[in-house]
């Protein structure tokens, strides 16, 4: 830490202290959360739906970062109450009041749980908790900073989740190489995501062009660039596709003629429209966690095209009811992508077959209904 940050925490603790014990507007909540921000997003719709999971117990939902995207709030809003640390502008007066004054609010109420994802402020937080005060973050990927950056506070967790097996073992794996207790690594849980799963795939239609669906953001690491090379790369070979690209999305080159782009679909009902036209879902990023959109369109029958990075592999089962790419190099991802679409073209039946599977898969193994069985399993206190 930074002598000014130390500085700063130092002078704002005590009246940020004061003001939490004189509070008693969280006297009546349980749960707390601290998430960065409520944009559009995977892994912001997973936190709703773990707010939304733990509704009954009026859970306080805290956004650590500016925020300059709202899409999702409204979801938020419907299970809690919602707070925002900052305005439009990052305030460290106001942080380092509230890393105090939050904490003091916290170790008032009544068998507090707190619970944190991509926020700094929640790790920050911590060490000012009380022992009973029952902490867990959620981790969606390895390798984007927060695995290294929480390590000083990992023994204050009482559970960590992860979306896959594979992420628990790198965990362990860092964990014994920085020498931190064994026991530790006793704390991960898994919960992959969860999606809602309907009692039969969506039939697609066996006869005209191949429908391809990108869902997401245009950010470096979804690298939608990408899709639009596939997309060309199947108009090369004179596949009859149509390629559907659904999010905020910015392309530094027009797409080809066999592309669309339908911008941000917030309606539930509308993007499951796209899912449910979509032959495949194409996603082409070099990191990822459990991707929602893949769940989502595997629920209904699509067949996940999509890189083999993250907690992927434990549910594309490669030929049964998905095909993985190579994440690098780029030009062999869209060699790949762009093979098994023309494959797959030619048999319809087979392809078919491998959407079945993948909405049975998401059905047995990624259900809504598990998933908040299993987060307000760990989100309660053992002590009732």
């Amino acid at each position: 830490m930074n002598p000014l940050a130390w500085l700063g925490r130092a002078l704002l603790a005590p009246p940020g202290w004061l003001t939490g014990a004189l509070s008693s507007r969280w006297r009546e909540r349980s749960v707390f959360c601290f998430f960065a921000t409520p944009g559009m997003g995977g892994a912001e719709r997973v936190h709703a739906q773990i707010v939304e999971a733990v509704a009954d117990r009026k859970p306080v939902v805290v956004f650590t970062e500016v925020t300059r995207d709202a899409s999702l709030l409204p979801l938020y809003e419907a299970h809690g109450k919602t707070l925002q640390i900052h305005g439009r502008v990052r305030s460290r007066v106001r942080e380092y009041f509230n890393e105090a004054r939050m904490a003091a609010e916290i170790n008032r109420a009544r068998s507090a749980v707190v619970l944190g994802a991509f926020s700094h402020f929640f790790y920050r937080m911590l060490p000012r908790l009380r022992r009973d005060v029952r902490c867990v973050d959620l981790i969606h990927n390895f390798g984007v900073e927060f695995e290294h950056f929480s390590l000083p506070y990992v023994d204050r967790l009482d559970a960590r989740v992860v979306l896959s097996q594979r992420i628990k073992d790198e965990f362990a794996s860092l964990y014994a190489a920085f020498g931190c207790a064994p026991g530790l690594s006793e704390r991960i849980v898994v919960i992959p995501n969860g999606v809602p799963v309907p009692d039969l795939p969506t039939a697609k239609a066996r006869e005209g062009p191949l429908r391809v669906l990108y869902v997401g953001r245009s950010t470096p690491e979804k690298r939608v660039h990408l899709v639009t090379l596939v997309a060309a790369e199947v108009a090369r070979r004179g596949i009859d596709a149509v390629f559907t690209l659904v999010g905020d999305i910015t392309l530094a080159e027009a797409p080809g003629a066999n592309c669309r782009l339908v911008g941000l679909v917030t309606e539930a009902a509308a993007l499951q429209q796209h899912y449910a036209q979509a032959h495949f879902l194409l996603l082409t990023s070099s990191r990822e966690g459990l991707p929602m959109a893949m769940l989502e369109a595997m629920a209904q029958g699509c067949v996940p095209l999509v890189p083999g990075v993250g907690a992927i592999p434990e549910q594309v089962k490669p030929g049964l009811n998905g095909i993985l790419l190579d994440p690098e190099p780029e030009t062999e991802l869209v060699k790949q992508a762009a093979d098994a679409i023309e494959r797959l073209s030619k048999h319809r039946g087979a392809l078919a077959a491998m959407g079945k599977a993948a909405h049975a898969h998401v059905r047995e193994h990624c259900s809504d209904t598990a998933f908040r069985a299993a987060w307000r399993q760990v989100l309660a206190r053992g002590d009732g």
